[in-house]
């Protein structure tokens, strides 16, 4: 039942049960809810004496315990209460006690603080407020000077403002935010549902109780007829302590609580296990995964995470078992409805992200006083939360962070949680804030600090390579600041704007310009390809916007400018301009190795990827980090990319080449084998050679690769003009990738990548005419190659030549085990059905075939690579447990040598 004002509320729940415990606290006889009703009328007499009416406000000011408690509901239901954090300065106070509508300070009578002076200074009345030490927990006395008694007009009603809030002020001045008995009740009631009270729960309340979260957690416990237990103060020994002498059922607190809590668990052990909790409630902010798991094995109770805001109270929780809670979610909504906004607000379908918006009678109508910031403030009668999230299928809110904490990297958005979350998994690290860092070419980067445990150590570099082994190249923080303390608010959140700021001595970009001749004109290369001004030789390729598709061009250019032809994957090991510079110098007689280690530390046993059509292998990298920090990745790229060896003319050759090398490293199996495309093919013919050598392959992975038919096709003009076959197959290829996208995306995509080969296509055609023209037979010159290849075209066509010859030329024969076939879902311009259904007809062991979102090319690419690694390394998990009933000797590979990139 909603109650329509706070006194109606504590008196209707006193009815039920006169003598059970509302409040206590250590060292006090505990408060009946009979003694607290008589508390609120003796409150409710001594305002009106001292000249405080109900249409007044009185800013109260006292520090955590029973006492500010009991003064919140008291002076609430006879008047409006606006609690005020005891430890603000003088300015702050002059701040918030400038409202004309406050009428009244009170302040806990011990109390050394500066409010007293400010509100004298303004014509306030100043109550004290005495705690009885020697009664029950949370009672007090009134003094102060007689203001001239008011008549008693009763209890405040269900329309009057019961509480006056303020807004964190982080990016502005703070604003008034003001709750009515009626909305003050509604949220109460929402919080008991939401958590399932009962008049059997005890809340152990550790929230600081100025702030809205602590004094609506209070009276959703008081609402329900259960007992808020108030402790002076947050005391880590303490709280052992409190847990066996109240016996609570939850507790709530904020991250920072449970890592002091979490830090020294293992003392109390005995201690947990004789208390146990029905759940552990989290307020403030949000939890990383690893927080909240270490809490719910440390406590073994489930952990309830709560989202909502000054302007609205409770959002969603997350639900109690048996309702199954999402890994990730804040959970469902509690009393307001919740819907995702785009930019231009437009509600979006559920699975899309975008700005969190709500309403409903907990929501503030505008804020006091600022029609600017109200107007601002709602869109279409919703208010605007300012959150980034998404709805599942379910109702279930994921949160993805502050729109205006959106880290802006050279245009790509970035979310500072993910990254939060990738740095606090690693087993040192305690906490983690990611922030904005000024960039002079991307205007922001990345930064992020971190406080370890107690004794942990690691380098700030070890941190930069965890996060860069779980997210993308361009989410990596540029720098990590290892630090003893993180700054936080009142309530224990983080202002991550504010600590570039607070860290600016320590965090002065290392920026050193280039110096040398040929360190400006890889600079110059480095700025024209990825769009960016004042690039580095210190700065990272990748973290600058690199991908593999540039990189082709920016070695193109490199070997035009120095005669000196690099393997793509140098960049693995030198990503930054001086490392690239270094390896060049020593690049004249350098052997291209085949086996690449793209990712060679992890417990498992080693996956080795063949490489594409185009022989080199870079493009993995993300596939790589997908599969996780734990899985090592060795790729195969093609001899003969540096335009001295030979290339292998021959399928069957090229496994045979890649079989001594993957052996060379891992001399036994069981061998974990795959590839893409045409790496498909070679990873085939390589699992073949090595069952025939007697070796075991475990996994056979094909990832989209077309087989050929057996049956050769007619000729085609084409393939008497040299650079043809490519050219429509990138074609081809351009115009599957064009369906999966959106018509304004489409069109970019168009003008930047077939405009130039639309050209090179109708040249291509009037060479076919002149060679069907009886007039025109004579053999058109050889093309220099597409611009998008520049100095690499002519290579890069003999190679693809190369191998296309060798694909149409193999006869694959039947495997003797199973093969595992990745299908991309998107349809492709090229490769029939058929093709890429034939390596299941050709396996005696059987085909478990995965259907992945994408398409030929951008499967192995973001975002929906993620979706292909999690597959992949399902099957890998498949494959090493049938691999160690057959094989109980099997371990991961350890300690070998490591062959550069």
């Amino acid at each position: 039942m909603t109650h329509s004002s706070l006194h109606d509320l504590i008196e209707a729940t006193t009815v039920k049960s006169p003598d059970a415990v509302a409040i206590c606290a250590p060292g006090r006889p505990p408060l009946s809810f009979r003694r607290l009703l008589g508390q609120l009328h003796t409150v409710h007499r001594e305002l009106y004496r001292l000249g405080v009416s109900r249409n007044n406000r009185v800013a109260l000011v006292a520090p955590d315990g029973p006492e500010i408690v009991v003064a919140f509901l008291t002076v609430a239901a006879s008047a409006t209460c606006a609690p005020l954090n005891p430890a603000y300065h003088a300015s702050e106070y002059e701040f918030y006690l400038s409202d004309p509508r406050v009428s009244a300070l009170l302040i806990q009578s011990d109390l050394d603080s500066p409010a007293r002076r400010v509100a004298q200074q303004r014509g306030l009345a100043v109550i004290e407020l005495t705690p009885n030490q020697e009664t029950e927990a949370g009672l007090f006395t009134l003094t102060g000077l007689d203001g001239g008694a008011v008549a008693d007009c009763g209890f405040a009603a269900n329309d009057d403002a019961s509480l006056l809030l303020h807004t964190s002020g982080t990016t502005a001045l703070p604003k008034r935010v003001s709750v009515t008995h009626d909305n003050l009740c509604l949220i109460a009631q929402n919080y008991a549902t939401a958590m399932t009270l009962t008049s059997r729960d005890r809340c152990l309340n550790m929230m600081p109780l100025h702030h809205g979260v602590g004094l609506q957690t209070a009276l959703a416990t008081i609402a329900a007829g259960g007992t808020v237990i108030c402790p002076p103060s947050y005391d880590i020994d303490a709280f052992f302590t409190w847990l066996e002498e109240f016996r609570p059922s939850w507790f709530s607190g904020t991250p920072p609580m449970f890592h002091a809590i979490l830090s020294c668990a293992k003392e109390y052990r005995s201690a947990i296990d004789r208390c146990p909790l029905r759940f552990i409630r989290v307020g403030a902010d949000a939890l990383s995964p690893k927080m909240r798991e270490e809490l719910e094995q440390t406590f073994r109770t489930p952990i309830v995470e709560t989202y909502g805001m000054t302007e609205t109270s409770l959002i969603c929780c997350s639900p109690l078992p048996p309702r199954p809670r999402r890994v990730g979610s804040v959970g469902v909504t509690v009393g307001p409805e919740v819907a995702i906004m785009d930019e231009a607000g437009t509600f979006v379908p559920r699975g899309v992200a975008g700005e969190i918006v709500v309403r409903g009678p907990t929501v503030l109508a505008g804020y006091e006083d600022n029609p600017e910031a109200s107007a601002a403030a709602f869109r279409h009668g919703w208010f605007r939360t300012g959150d980034m999230g998404l709805l599942d299928a379910d109702g279930y809110l994921f949160l993805q962070g502050r729109l205006k904490d959106l880290i802006n990297r050279g245009g790509t958005k970035i979310v500072p949680r993910e990254v939060e979350d990738a740095l606090a998994a690693h087993p040192a690290v305690a906490e983690a804030v990611a922030f904005p860092l000024p960039h002079p070419a991307l205007g922001e980067d990345v930064a992020a600090a971190v406080m370890l445990h107690h004794h942990a150590q690691i380098s700030e570099p070890d941190l930069r390579r965890w996060v860069a082994d779980r997210l993308v190249d361009f989410k990596v923080p540029a720098r990590v600041l290892i630090v003893d303390e993180l700054p936080k608010g009142p309530t224990g959140k983080l202002h991550r704007r504010a600590l570039a700021e607070q860290f600016g001595s320590l965090l002065e970009t290392k920026f050193v310009p280039p110096g040398t001749p040929i360190e400006k004109e890889v600079a110059r290369i480095w700025a024209d390809l990825l769009g960016v001004e004042g690039v580095g030789i210190h700065d990272n390729f990748f973290e600058l916007g690199g991908t593999s598709l540039t990189s082709v061009r920016m070695f193109s250019e490199i070997w035009q400018l120095t005669g000196r032809n690099l393997p793509r994957t140098t960049l693995l090991r030198a990503p930054t301009i001086k490392e690239l510079i270094d390896v060049l110098e020593q690049a004249a007689e350098t052997q291209w190795p085949s086996l690449v280690a793209i990712q060679p530390k992890g417990s498992r046993p080693s996956f080795f990827c063949m490489h594409p059509l185009t022989g080199s292998v870079l493009y993995l990298r993300d596939l790589a980090r997908h599969l996780g920090p734990d899985q090592p990745f060795f790729a195969l790229q093609q001899q003969g990319l540096d335009g001295r060896t030979a290339l292998h003319t021959r399928i069957e050759d090229m496994a045979a080449y890649y079989v001594k090398e993957i052996r060379a490293f891992q001399p036994e199996g069981p061998y974990f084998l795959g590839g893409h495309s045409f790496g498909g093919l070679i990873a085939y013919e390589t699992a073949q050679q090595l069952s025939a050598q007697g070796h075991r392959v475990a996994l056979l992975a094909l990832i989209d690769t077309f087989f050929p038919s057996g049956r050769r096709a007619p000729a085609n003009v084409s393939h008497y003009i040299p650079g043809a076959p490519f050219l429509f197959d990138k074609a081809r290829f351009h115009l599957g990738n064009l369906m999966e996208l959106e018509p304004r995306d489409a069109l970019a995509y168009s003008v930047d990548r077939l405009q130039s080969l639309g050209g090179k296509l109708s040249r291509v055609l009037e060479q076919a005419f002149a060679l069907l023209h009886p007039r025109a037979r004579q053999k058109p010159p050889l093309d220099s190659g597409s611009h998008l290849l520049g100095a690499y075209a002519p290579l890069f066509e003999v190679i693809r030549e190369n191998n296309l010859h060798a694909a149409r030329a193999y006869v694959p024969c039947r495997y003797p085990g199973l093969i595992t076939i990745f299908l991309s879902m998107a349809p492709e311009a090229f490769g029939s059905l058929r093709s890429r259904w034939m390596p299941a007809r050709l396996a005696a062991g059987g085909a478990d075939v995965h259907k992945v979102p994408g398409g030929h090319a951008t499967m192995l690419h973001e975002p929906r690579v993620g979706i292909l690694a999690g597959e992949l390394r399902a099957s890998i998990d498949r494959a090493i447990v049938a691999a160690r009933d057959a094989t109980p000797a099997l371990s991961a590979v350890g300690a070998m040598s490591v062959p550069s990139p």
